[in-house]
């Protein structure tokens, strides 16, 4: 993608239509692939419904993000910074006193080589005294900050996506983001742009607001008002020893031995610590992390719905179609995310999809009982981690059809696995896992749906320890599991000279909605195992009234309650 356009919104209602009907025209008019982010910082007013409205109307174009509260402009930026996609990334007012059709001109500059290009106000339709208050705030800040921009406090300004992902790590609680971008800039540049009367409303700027942001500016970005503060304080304390010498001399000694009696009050307890963090917290609390997300069966659709319950952004779902061969018994991915306006791809060629996850950047892939193996460079995308969701207790039946495998097994638990994906499949460090156990006569469809329970257990105990970074990676011992190929319909040919435990475990592995098991004569979709003896038979099955038994290999007798014979028989 070329374009992101960052917009913050904030009880904006009355000039919402008229910015949506410049806006995209312009954006239009460049010919280039490009997304409009708004983020709502918690208006109060009908701004959040308007901006619905707009993504219904443009929805391959427009995304919204909404933040529980009113935490300021710049943070809200901070937030639309990290869902952008583009190559070029745009911040704008909403109130349309910096035209929309401006932007072809940051965009002119960025092309003739600069990364980051700043927006001068050419003829400002400010107050007198707003004018005023921001040349002095422009001039003390680069006297003592060394920051040399023009006009700071124009919005419209054009950054490199190298220049947006470095603001991002930044990780600053309050930051000026232009002078940020402006310090890792290689090659910065300004360009006067028109500046118009607002269109409607009322800024929510004051004076006060202006002068509280300088101060934020210049105590961020240099030393020298603390060094300011500090000289003045250390000024005061000698004048006062100086001037009011006799007062120093004057404590009252407290008598020895003088005990303050039990009755007596204490002095005021301790002023609690406030908690660090603050609005940038809460903003991550939303703003939580983004996502590509491979998936596929129960397990992909329940684990995509818990990533989406978290706040975690999924931009775009990777799935298969479903094959006209296989029985289809389970969720729909595809659907699912459809549902949930995300975008969504079926079985890409795999340069495109190196081209999609470049062009989103996210902070994680997750792979939900995705089919295919993906293929580091792939992996490599994800700048915080890729992470797998397995149907095994890792490293236990590592590979394909792990449910099918324990019951084959006679395994009386299995369990759901969260774990770090490597080039080696299912080998890679644990983030989580969740047991759950299998009954001596359940069939494999009934485990997978109680391992299905474990792995969205799993991803909504998980995800906030692995989007903050908290998450603790157990590696694996490999010695002591074992990996597992695919299985065909073939695999469940009963060979009754298997023991009645071997052949009960196979047809619970197989029964339906799997292909099932069988032989040249029946069907077997169910047994039980008996304490019956053999009756003197060959090893087989056989009818005994209306019911059918066979006798194993083992010399034991097993029930067949559900088989099918073939027509006439």
């Amino acid at each position: 993608m070329n374009l992101s356009v960052v917009i913050p919104v904030y009880n904006e209602e009355a000039g919402l239509a008229g910015l949506f009907a410049r806006l995209y025209p312009a954006l239009d008019a460049l010919k280039l692939s490009y997304e409009v982010i708004f983020v709502n910082d918690g208006s109060r007013d009908r701004s959040a419904a308007l901006l619905r409205e707009q993504f219904g109307r443009r929805p391959d174009v427009t995304r919204v993000v909404l933040l529980n509260g009113n935490f300021g402009q710049h943070m809200a930026i901070m937030a639309g910074f990290e869902r952008v996609r583009g190559e070029r990334v745009v911040t704008l007012d909403a109130d349309l006193q910096n035209p929309p059709e401006e932007i072809a001109k940051l965009l002119a500059s960025m092309d003739a080589g600069h990364d980051y290009v700043g927006g001068v106000r050419g003829e400002r339709h400010d107050n007198a005294l707003r004018r005023l208050g921001s040349r002095a705030m422009n001039a003390l800040r680069s006297r003592i900050t060394h920051i040399h921009m023009t006009d700071q406090g124009c919005m419209l300004r054009a950054y490199s996506r190298d220049i947006i992902d470095a603001v991002n790590a930044s990780r600053e609680v309050s930051t000026f983001i232009p002078a940020l971008a402006y310090t890792f800039a290689r090659s910065p540049a300004e360009v006067e742009v028109a500046h118009e009367p607002r269109a409607a409303g009322e800024s929510k700027y004051s004076l006060y607001s202006l002068v509280r942001l300088n101060f934020d500016l210049v105590t961020g970005f240099s030393v020298v008002p603390l060094q300011m503060f500090s000289l003045f304080g250390i000024a005061v304390a000698v004048g006062s020893v100086l001037v009011y010498p006799h007062r120093h001399r004057a404590v009252r000694r407290r008598p020895g031995r003088r005990v303050r009696r039990a009755h007596l009050p204490a002095g005021a307890p301790a002023a609690a610590l406030s908690r660090a963090g603050g609005s940038r917290a809460a903003v991550r609390g939303i703003v939580a992390a983004k996502a590509v997300v491979f998936a596929y069966h129960d397990v992909g659709a329940r684990c995509l719905g818990a990533l989406l319950d978290a706040g975690v952004e999924v931009p775009l779902v990777v799935t298969h179609r479903d094959d006209p061969a296989e029985k289809i018994w389970f969720a729909s991915v595809s659907a699912f995310s459809k549902q949930n306006g995300i975008r969504t791809l079926e079985d890409p060629a795999d340069p495109d999809l190196q081209k999609e996850l470049r062009e989103i950047h996210p902070d994680f892939i997750f792979s939900f009982y995705y089919r295919r193996m993906l293929p580091v460079s792939l992996l490599k995308l994800a700048k915080r981690g890729a992470f797998n969701m397995h149907g095994s207790l890792l490293p236990k039946y590592r590979g394909r059809a792990p449910v099918n495998w324990a019951v084959l097994h006679g395994e009386t638990e299995t369990g759901a696995t969260l774990h770090e994906m490597v080039e080696k499949p299912d080998a890679g460090r644990i983030v989580d896992q969740e047991r759950v156990p299998i009954g001596p006569d359940e069939l494999a469809v009934e485990v997978f749906r109680k391992v299905t329970d474990a792995a969205e257990k799993i991803i909504k105990r998980s995800i906030k320890k692995i989007t903050s970074g908290r998450v603790v990676l157990k590696p694996q011992d490999l010695s002591r599991g074992s990996y597992f190929g695919g299985r065909r319909p073939a695999d469940g040919r009963i060979d009754w000279s298997k023991s009645a435990a071997e052949i009960h475990n196979l047809v619970r592995a197989v029964a339906p909605p799997y292909p099932g098991a069988f032989t040249a004569k029946m069907r077997v979709l169910r047994t039980v195992l008996t304490t019956k003896t053999n009756p003197g038979k060959p090893i087989g099955p056989y009818l005994e009234g209306a019911e059918w038994f066979a006798v194993c290999g083992d010399g034991k007798v097993l029930r067949l309650l559900d088989v099918e014979l073939p027509e006439g028989k």
